[in-house]
């Protein structure tokens, strides 16, 4: 197990303020047989010299420069650029556990299963978002969280390039096409919430929405490339979606409350999303909730 190559793929975008904390983390591993491949996404900050530095006393890290722009192309290129025989993903803002690695790359051996993941917990200078166990039940299967066998990961990539992240892609991937996740309850990355993360924490109604319809066209997408190949059930688990998206987007509540085939969960934080009145009660409750 620990002659296992692993790629650790970042992809970067003026983090100077968080790139060496994250690699760090990486360099300290338990599991020690590493590549760190970072592409930078056309920084205009100090990133892509922090990252030259590190790697001249380090011949495990690797620096590219992204061909397109964007958090999925410099993705892209980074599993382009790897060797390894486990495949895990990492943002130039977060922060791994010392065991983060070891853990997967023995939960994948143990189970014999392409896909290993655990626990992410969140840490933020904003006290309402710190601290907090992610998610609350089952395994996260976030970009940042699981370990692919090499395998898997040529499935889920290249990642189609008009999407603006890769978490969905990914998670769909592993819910269609993996016999199982070997997972448990270990934390495996320590995930930093601050103004400028993807998904806009806190951010005004017109900001989210924006976020989540792009974020939400990943459904169309991963149909139109394996309308051949997906069970009946998941299939139309994933139209399902897709539909759930739009009338979010569209706000149609009533139209997202009669919508077949959706868990009631998912159903409850589309509706959340899907007016400026439901979102501000969201966001009353999320703190209420948090007692911050």
């Amino acid at each position: 197990m620990e002659d296992m190559l692993v790629s650790v793929l970042m992809a970067v975008k003026n983090e100077a303020d968080y790139i060496r904390e994250a690699i760090e983390s990486v360099q300290q591993q338990s599991h020690s047989s590493l590549e760190i491949i970072v592409v930078d996404d056309h920084s205009d900050d100090a990133t892509c010299a922090i990252v030259e530095e590190m790697a001249a006393s380090d011949s495990r890290i690797v620096l590219g420069r992204s061909r397109g722009h964007g958090k999925v192309s410099a993705f892209n290129l980074a599993w382009e650029m790897s060797h390894g025989d486990v495949v895990v993903l990492f943002a130039g803002d977060d922060v791994m556990p010392q065991d983060s690695i070891a853990n997967r790359v023995h939960l994948l051996q143990e189970r014999k299963l392409p896909v290993s993941t655990g626990k992410v917990k969140s840490f933020s200078t904003d006290a309402k978002y710190d601290g907090l166990i992610l998610p609350r039940s089952g395994p996260s299967l976030g970009g940042g969280s699981t370990a692919f066998s090499r395998e898997f990961s040529n499935l889920v990539f290249p990642i189609p390039e008009v999407l603006p992240n890769e978490d969905s892609w990914t998670k769909l991937h592993i819910e269609a096409f993996a016999e199982g996740v070997a997972w448990n309850d270990k934390i495996v990355s320590y995930y930093r919430i601050h103004e400028g993360n993807s998904m806009a924490f806190g951010a005004p109604f017109q900001m989210k929405r924006s976020v989540l319809d792009q974020r939400g066209m990943v459904y169309d997408i991963f149909l139109e490339k394996y309308k051949g190949r997906l069970s009946q059930s998941f299939r139309t688990h994933v139209e399902s979606l897709a539909r759930l998206n739009r009338l979010r987007s569209e706000g149609k509540v009533l139209g997202i409350a009669l919508l077949p085939r959706v868990p009631l969960k998912q159903k409850s934080a589309a509706i959340s999303y899907a007016t400026p009145l439901l979102y501000s009660l969201r966001v009353a409750l999320e703190r209420h909730l948090l007692g911050r």
